[in-house]
């Protein structure tokens, strides 16, 4: 069982160094443009929830909101979390700590435009 929470933190690390940054001037408008249409963004590529969203949730908000980092809370959720992350229509989240990177929250932005899929 550790193996594999050290596989998905090394997995996770390195998705995460592939993103490109966004530049500050980037709106949270700038995350709604189709998933996987702009060539060779490897943020937009298939989103997989158990790899790449769940662990980001678990590390970042389940301390605090209990079950968040499963499935069905993240999907029912999704718009709502979206906005809490931005700061946008929202209290920004994490509380009292530095918002998740702008390649975060794009990705969880490509998965939201995926379809939410579970996988």
């Amino acid at each position: 069982m550790k193996k594999n929470h050290v596989f998905l933190f090394v997995l996770v690390s390195l998705v995460g160094l592939a993103f490109t940054k966004m530049s500050p001037s980037q709106s949270v408008s700038s995350y709604t443009g189709k998933a996987g249409t702009k060539s060779g963004d490897p943020v937009c590529d298939t989103i997989s929830f158990n790899a790449q969203i769940a662990p980001v949730f678990y590390k970042n908000c389940a301390g605090c909101h209990e079950g968040i980092s499963e499935f069905k809370s993240v999907s029912e959720y999704s718009d709502h979390i979206l906005k809490t992350l931005t700061g946008n229509g929202a209290p920004q989240m994490p509380k009292d700590a530095d918002p998740l990177p702008d390649s975060i929250i794009r990705q969880f932005t490509c998965w939201i435009e995926q379809g939410k899929l579970n996988n």
